[in-house]
């Protein structure tokens, strides 16, 4: 097999991968505008390398190719990790939108943050900036429930019932039903008297 056939090959199955995946994030509406102009303009430059090494019949132009198409490979992942995430988190869609890249990485970094700090708490392992870190994840995404609730949780732990009050009535807000949280307002309310309406 001769250098170009090669190339043509590597070429033709490039954008026969790209077309399809194309086709399966346009089918779960998750072909966003900055997504698409990076992997067309990755593609761009692969197809000027490739007719380069057509054209001088040197397979030399093969690496750029296969390098940026490892890039490329790399944020098709990405995307489809979105989609696997987003299907299997109902949640990601609100109100009847869906919410953006941004929107679904900083769930994910919030639902980090709270996994790592219940496996801690579940271990008796405690750490100073616990209730910085569980902050954050409310901050990152202010519709984690669970961080408000272990944040009522550690401030019952550490006698601030009035901020234990406020963070478990946030995390019903977001849960209303959630027997755990309507137990850790009960409790609350039952240790300080004082705070009940």
């Amino acid at each position: 097999m001769d250098s170009n056939s090669v190339i043509l090959i590597f070429v033709v199955l490039y954008i026969l991968v790209l077309s399809g995946s194309f086709y399966y994030f346009r089918k779960h509406q998750m072909l966003e505008k900055n997504f698409t102009v990076r992997v067309l303009a990755i593609s761009v430059v692969i197809i000027a390398f490739g007719i380069l090494g057509f054209v001088s019949q040197n397979l030399i132009w093969l690496v750029p190719c296969a390098i940026l198409g490892g890039i490329t490979g790399a944020i098709l992942i990405g995307q489809s990790a979105r989609i696997g995430y987003i299907k299997s988190n109902p949640g990601m869609v609100a109100n009847g939108a869906k919410l953006s890249n941004r929107e679904i990485d900083a769930r994910r970094t919030s639902e980090v943050i709270v996994r790592k700090v219940s496996f801690n708490l579940r271990n008796d392992k405690f750490s100073r900036d616990t209730m910085e870190q569980l902050k954050k994840a409310a901050e990152i995404d202010p519709s984690n429930a669970e961080a408000f609730h272990l944040l009522a949780y550690l401030s019952v732990d550490r006698g601030t019932l009035k901020d234990a009050l406020a963070y478990v009535e946030s995390a019903l807000e977001i849960e209303p039903g959630n027997v755990d949280y309507l137990e850790l307002l009960d409790y609350i309310k039952d240790a300080e008297p004082s705070l009940e309406p």
